[in-house]
């Protein structure tokens, strides 16, 4: 029983075992196959229950807290080398294809890939850093938020949206506000490719008569 195990310390011990720091950086250990369920039951077990019982029925139950860690859908991301890893993408710096990443093991939520420069990051427990990387061909669309400057002129925001799509990204949602010196402020969150999508985004849209300034925000 994990509840049982993870309450009566059974669990930490094994991760001392293995010089991990926490039950969380074991299992995060687990998913990525550093270590096998086996080598758990084998520090876990007393060794008379070992020789009694089978070691794939006592599995079971360490692999229902692995299918929390693993994906069963593709995963974009290859961490230390291994494929299908459960990962989410950091919302303070929303890491797209062609940005340098790393991985951050989290408190009960598997790995968070955030951008290598991202502050969160550089401040945090370098213990819980993991390498990451993009696998390479992967057609995933990623969210990321931009926000557009521009002089507060008739049929502008049209303009804008009528070119991001054309340019093959998704809106996914906007908020549009004037200011008193007729100025608009323009946010969107897009779905799109990678950073090489974006950056041609993000020039096609410089182009467009009355826009100022167009840039990728986090926030």
């Amino acid at each position: 029983n994990f509840n049982r195990l993870y309450k009566d310390g059974s669990l930490k011990k094994v991760a001392d075992a293995f010089s991990l720091h926490t039950v969380d950086d074991l299992l995060a250990t687990i998913g990525y196959g550093k270590i096998t369920p086996r080598q758990i039951i084998r520090r876990i077990l007393p060794p008379e229950k070992l020789e009694t019982e089978s070691i794939e029925e006592e599995e079971k139950p360490l692999k229902k807290i692995i299918s929390k860690i693993e994906r069963k859908d593709q995963s974009p991301i290859l961490i230390k080398g291994e494929e299908n890893i459960l990962v989410q993408f950091a919302k303070c710096c929303n890491p797209l294809p062609g940005d340098k990443i790393v991985g951050f093991i989290t408190r009960g939520r598997g790995i968070t890939i955030h951008k290598s420069d991202c502050e969160r990051i550089l401040n945090s427990d370098a213990q819980r850093l993991i390498e990451a990387k993009w696998k390479v061909g992967e057609d995933v669309r990623h969210p990321v938020r931009i926000q557009t400057m521009s002089t507060d002129r008739r049929g502008l925001l049209a303009e804008i949206t009528k070119e991001l799509s054309a340019q093959g990204a998704d809106i996914l949602s906007a908020h549009v506000q004037t200011t008193e010196d007729h100025q608009a402020i323009n946010q969107f969150v897009i779905a799109i490719k990678d950073l090489k999508h974006l950056n041609k985004i993000i020039r096609t849209l410089n182009h467009i008569k009355g826009v100022t300034e167009v840039k990728r925000t986090h926030t």
